[in-house]
């Protein structure tokens, strides 16, 4: 193994020098406990070589380390970080399967919590507030850094010494935070003694970066030996159980008790369902204990009993007790050789046999704290145990020869008080029969991987009746909604890397919670700071590379935008009934989001959403969209907004703000778009870091060929000039403010009506005039409109809309030219909006029959009208040809706003 090696240099004890000693063999040495941070700031192999590594964050915690060493009368360390070279796969691969033994002969084990500080005023033998609550007890690499050492030393954040994990003052805490035993903490050779199912319990709630690992961290810990294969994913723990079973036949390794957190990977179909799918299914498995042959016989089918069992290529083959639960086909009880009550009664696990299976041929059930025991209560009196039957059998994976559909059914929802009702009442009645804590504490709980069954049992039939095409067409279906309703991409998007990596680190954690609850996270911001084009560029990444099978697009800026958004979807995928009431759409698309068989009663032929993302794009109000987020379901909510969301209901919600770009961002951005090799250090130092008013900037160079230092003169002449109305001087605004005064005043025209109409969907044939309009230089036929469409386009003042048919336009740009009216313009300007409304609502009106319109236009015509009654006081019935005021209130009342 590596090592480091330490020296004080020049007699200073403050000053300290360390060296990499390859393949060194050396009896005592200390090691290092701690928590990875960013690979870039650790310093690692390589780094040791070449040198130079001082500046990096992580030298200082290898100083730390060393100095404590020495302290300790240690010349050796060894730092993961910085003793594997992980260039060399074979060395790699002996140092995880070694890691355990390197841990367990160190001397000295320090314990480095990166998130804890040691108050000046901290009493002695209290642990530090915070230390309970540190990361590193979560990772799943520092389970087997605690426990192998024997002596650990805690220390915080400033090398600050905190305890000895064996200090009778410590190991309390220690003991409640990991669910280690004290007699482990103190004697760690007594790992050994411990039951699977409680060594799988300490690893339950812990996480590792890279999926395999949560497997490979604990196989010194089992004293099992496998070969890493980084890429096999979740695959690994199931290689891991496999090897702890050649070694061992204790029991409890299937006193799961939890379903796991995700529905099924790639390859788990091939896997026995007795075996569990992740550490996090054995929670709440601590307590169980594994019976001896003798017990087993004993409380069961004398002599009937046996202990071992094996993998084989049809499914775990075992011999159990079985009893029938009559109430329910093919529901059967069978019983383990462990338990977790003081009595000794063995636990119990439901196994499913199709009608199409051969006698003793089984899947096993996933419920909720039973299949396992947990009331305490025997199920037999002990004459009544002896006649239960034991038999070998097959414990199947989910693809099986063994059925004739060659798939576990997809079986249905257990009614668990049929279930319990008559099987008690069987107890009663028989004198030897006792009551089953089983039964009693049963509870349904959907299985994680129901919706693929279903789906695998759709394509068997499908590809038996030639129908395939027909499935390919359906499933394809999500894609196309969802590239029809996002918003356009913009090819131009830079930057913003670090965001778009939060976003998948968020939404694709290592760990998903077994709630099944959906993850939440905004994007929050000030107005133009690129919140939706961030969001836009995530949501057709996602769909680019099938990470999400359907993403949603929801405009939430209002309660009417929201239900527009819910009722396309309801329509859709055939959610909701015809005229059904806003109330009945909104539970419909949240059933049939929440994936847990609430909605297989709805029309249409959508059997499942899958993974799925649902962005709300400017969330204005959390009360306004709490009735519309989905609480259960296995996708991803994406809120854009100005600041991030809280619930009153401790819903968690991540959050991500978006900052203004450095200047070097900036920089960067305005060369990309302008396609200009200039430094345009001094025009990013104006504009603030905003993406919009970056865009819009990079427009002006490349329309009128400015320099920067022309662009530079024009802006500050432009910002001296700016009367007292001007609200605000950021670079955005200001840079906006430049805009709209380079527009021609006909496409300046187009601007100031539209400001009064709903940015996020305004169709091209809205803006065509078809009577003489207020405000003078508006465009007087199609042709002009067109001429001066093309004009903002080439400003990047406006963009087309998800459907190609209209554009959109930056609410911040809208209340720009609102501001830069007088009161004469504006007013021209809310009566032209109104008119054009007014034409459009003749065209479009439900009442003319077989015109070229649909629902859809009615719809976006009323979403311009709700818009428009926010200025509904300004309108008067004064301007010249045109009653605005008594022509809106027309519109509010036949639209039905």
């Amino acid at each position: 193994m590596h090592l480091l090696s330490w020296e004080t240099l020049a007699g200073d004890a403050d000053r300290i020098r360390i060296r990499l000693q390859r393949d060194t063999f050396v009896s005592d040495y200390a090691i290092l406990s701690h928590r990875w941070g960013k690979p870039e700031d650790e310093v690692s192999y390589e780094d040791m070589l070449a040198g130079g590594y001082e500046h990096k964050k992580g030298y200082a915690k290898l100083i730390g380390c060393c100095k404590q060493a020495r302290k300790d009368g240690l010349r050796h360390v060894w730092v993961d970080t910085c003793c594997i070279n992980k260039s060399s796969s074979a060395e790699l691969s002996e140092t995880i399967t070694s890691m355990f033994s390197y841990y367990e002969r160190a001397k000295m084990c320090y314990a480095f919590l990166d998130d804890v500080s040691l108050d000046d005023d901290a009493q002695d033998g209290v642990p530090p507030p915070l230390f309970s609550r540190s990361a590193w007890f979560t990772r799943g690499w520092t389970l087997q850094e605690l426990i192998a050492p024997t002596h650990v030393k805690f220390f915080d954040a400033s090398w600050s010494f905190l305890g000895y994990k064996t200090d009778k003052w410590l190991t309390p805490t220690i003991e409640s935070v990991t669910g280690i035993d004290s007699i482990v903490l103190n004697i760690p050779a007594t790992t050994k003694v411990m039951s699977i199912a409680k060594k799988m319990s300490w690893a339950a709630r812990r996480e590792t970066t890279r999926v395999e690992d949560m497997a490979y961290s604990l196989m010194g810990i089992f004293g099992v030996y496998m070969p890493p294969l980084y890429g096999e994913g979740t695959h690994a723990f199931i290689r891991l159980q496999e090897a702890i079973m050649k070694t061992s036949n204790d029991q409890t390794i299937f006193a799961w008790t939890s379903p796991p957190a995700t529905p099924l990977g790639h390859g788990f179909e091939h896997v026995s369902t007795m075996l569990a799918l992740s550490p996090s299914q054995f929670r709440e498995s601590s307590n169980f204990k594994p019976l001896s042959l003798g017990e087993y016989n004993k409380t069961l089918a004398k002599g009937g009993c046996k202990l071992d069992y094996a993998t084989t290529n049809t499914g775990l083959s075992i011999r159990l007790p079985i009893f029938k639960i009559q109430s329910v086909k093919g529901l059967y009880a069978a019983f383990l050789a462990c338990t977790e009550t003081k009595d000794k009664v063995p636990s119990a696990i439901f196994l499913r046999a199709g009608a199409d299976t051969p006698p003793g041929h089984f899947w096993r059930t996933n419920c909720n704290n039973g299949p396992i025991e947990r009331g305490g209560q025997p199920w037999f009196s002990l004459s009544g145990r002896h006649d239960l039957a034991t038999q070998d059998i097959y414990v199947l994976p989910r693809f099986t020869s063994a059925s004739e559909q060659n798939i576990e059914p997809a079986w249905d929802k257990l009614d668990v008080e049929e279930i319990k009702k008559p099987t008690l009442q069987r107890f009663k009645s028989a004198p030897q029969l006792a009551s089953t804590g089983v039964l009693e504490h049963l509870h349904y709980v959907p299985d994680p991987g129901i919706h693929q069954l279903k789906f695998l049992h759709l394509v068997r039939r499908a590809v038996a009746t030639q129908q395939i095409d027909r499935l390919v067409d359906r499933e394809d279906l999500r894609l196309r909604f969802s590239r029809a309703t996002l918003p356009p991409r913009n090819r131009s998007f830079c930057g913003r890397a670090e965001v778009l990596q939060g976003l998948t680190d968020i939404f694709f954690p290592s760990k998903r919670s077994t709630t099944r609850a959906p993850i939440i996270c905004t994007l929050s911001g000030l107005g133009g700071i690129g919140k939706t084009q961030t969001a836009v560029e995530f949501s057709h990444h996602c769909l680019e590379h099938h990470i999400f099978d359907t993403v949603l697009w929801i405009q939430a800026d209002s309660h009417e935008s929201l239900i527009r958004g819910f009722s396309i979807i309801a329509s859709k995928f055939g959610l909701a009934e015809t005229g059904a009431s806003d109330d009945a759409i909104i539970t419909a698309v949240k059933m049939w989001l929440s994936d847990l068989d609430q909605h297989t009663g709805l029309p249409g032929d959508m059997a499942h959403s899958d993974k799925w993302l649902l962005v709300f794009d400017n969330a204005k109000d959390d009360e306004l969209l709490t009735p519309f987020l989905p609480w259960n379901g296995p996708g991803c909510v994406l809120v854009t907004r100005y600041s991030r969301l809280w619930f009153s209901t401790g819903v968690e919600v991540e959050d991500i703000p978006m900052l203004p770009f450095t200047i070097q961002e900036s920089s960067d951005m305005l060369k990309q778009l302008t396609k200009m090799d200039r430094d345009f250090t001094a025009v990013s130092e104006l504009l603030g870091g905003f993406p919009i008013a970056l865009a819009h900037t990079a427009g002006l160079f490349v329309q009128h060929g400015l320099s920067v230092d022309e662009f530079t003169r024009l802006y500050k002449q432009n910002s001296v000039s700016q009367n007292s109305t001007f609200v605000s001087h950021d670079g955005t605004s200001m840079t906006l403010e430049n805009l709209v005064e380079r527009v021609s005043p006909s496409s300046l025209a187009v601007l100031q009506a539209i400001s009064f109409l709903d940015p996020d969907s305004i169709r091209d044939s809205i803006l065509i005039p078809s009577r003489p309009l207020p405000l003078p230089g508006y465009p007087k036929g199609v042709s002009d409109l067109i001429w001066c469409r093309a004009e903002l386009y080439k400003y990047a003042v406006i963009t087309r809309n998800a459907n190609a048919n209209g554009l959109q336009v930056h609410w911040l740009l809208q209340n720009v030219v609102r501001r830069k009216m007088d009161p004469n313009e504006r007013q021209q300007a809310l009566s032209t909006a109104v008119a054009l409304l007014s034409s459009f609502w003749a065209k479009v009106c439900p009442e003319e029959m077989g015109n070229e319109y649909g629902p859809r236009s009615w719809e976006e015509l009323k979403l311009h009208v709700i818009y428009l009654k926010a200025y509904e006081d300004e309108m008067t019935d004064s301007e010249d040809g045109f009653s605005t005021k008594t022509e809106f209130l027309r519109l509010v009342r036949e639209a039905g706003v």
